[in-house]
């Protein structure tokens, strides 16, 4: 993600014809504080995004202010998959979830290693709104939700 993310953003100065005056190269570090970061703010969610770095306690994360620029810049440049791979085009080339797909295999595969539940685990399947064009969007009209992707 770190080699992706750093030359997408090398991508994008070079299209613009300039370099941007606040971005430096990150590091998996720098990643994993920001994935971390996001897992937080969805552990606490605010009315309004700059809610996050106001004076007030936030969860003790008050260290939280100094990501705000890297964590704006990150949002702008993050690439998890690129077409920088150069890689031949695979059967799974055009799958929904083609792009986060490297993250998703980490994941689950840490998932299985790492966590064991220790009671019985039910999953109830939710509708997130979603109004963009997708191939993960569905029509429920039971749902308060009609349209969005269903977890």
């Amino acid at each position: 993600m770190t080699r992706e993310t750093n030359a997408y953003a090398e991508l994008c100065h070079q299209d613009r014809g300039e370099q941007d005056s606040v971005w430096t190269e990150t590091s998996g570090e720098k990643i994993r504080a920001y994935l971390g970061l996001n897992i937080a703010m969805g552990a606490s969610p605010r009315h309004q995004y700059e809610d996050y770095w106001k004076d007030d306690d936030f969860s003790g994360l008050c260290s939280i202010q100094i990501c705000d620029v890297a964590e704006q810049l990150c949002e702008t440049y993050l690439v998890f998959k690129s077409q920088l791979c150069g890689l031949q085009a695979t059967p799974l080339s055009n799958h929904p979830i083609k792009r986060v797909k490297p993250l998703y295999d980490i994941s689950r595969a840490n998932f299985k290693e790492y966590y064991t539940h220790s009671t019985e685990i039910s999953n109830d399947e939710a509708m997130k709104g979603f109004k963009r064009r997708t191939e993960l969007r569905q029509y429920m009209p039971a749902k308060p939700e009609k349209f969005g992707i269903k977890f």
